[in-house]
């Protein structure tokens, strides 16, 4: 009867026991996604948003899943209180033209938290459309000279047809 009785204590004793520490944080981001149409060969940026909606300072973390040598972030690191904000720029250059797809991770950890850390994190989709603008220019020539051809074909005609 007794070991019931220790047990059942215990067991209340562990229920109404006080949690020591509590770490709830979050991340949030704005925009939701990155879809970006770059020149070769030119620098472009772009931003986002991340900010601490949770109740605690966390440490926050921000890369490129992919194509590290065309993407970078600033500040890749940084700390934020409860309600703050942080613009990470987001950098881009490549001199391949083509379509690149990867995520932004932004991963926030809580400051002086014990024993396993609990992480929490977000991935931004970032869709890179690179084109030359040589390209469009030649383009644009060569269209304007079959223009200019065909115009100059009709014209004889028209000419032929008078006399």
């Amino acid at each position: 009867m007794k070991k019931i009785i220790s047990f059942f204590i215990l067991l209340i004793v562990f229920i109404l026991m006080p949690v020591s520490s509590v770490f709830a944080i979050s991340v949030g981001v704005k925009p939701k996604e990155l879809n970006l149409n770059i020149p070769l060969g030119r620098e472009t940026k772009s931003e986002i948003l991340v900010f601490n909606a949770g109740k605690e300072l966390a440490l926050y973390q921000v890369l490129p899943d992919a194509y590290n040598n065309k993407i970078s972030v600033e500040p890749a690191d940084f700390r934020l209180e409860p309600d703050g904000n942080q613009i990470v720029k987001v950098i881009v250059k490549t001199w391949q033209p083509g379509k690149f797809v990867t995520d932004i991770s932004i991963i926030a950890r809580p400051i002086g938290a014990g024993g396993i850390p609990v992480v929490s994190g977000v991935k931004v989709p970032i869709v890179i459309t690179a084109s030359s603008a040589i390209f469009w220019f030649i383009s644009g020539i060569i269209l304007f000279f079959c223009f200019l051809g065909i115009h100059m074909v009709i014209l004889k005609k028209r000419k032929r047809n008078i006399k």
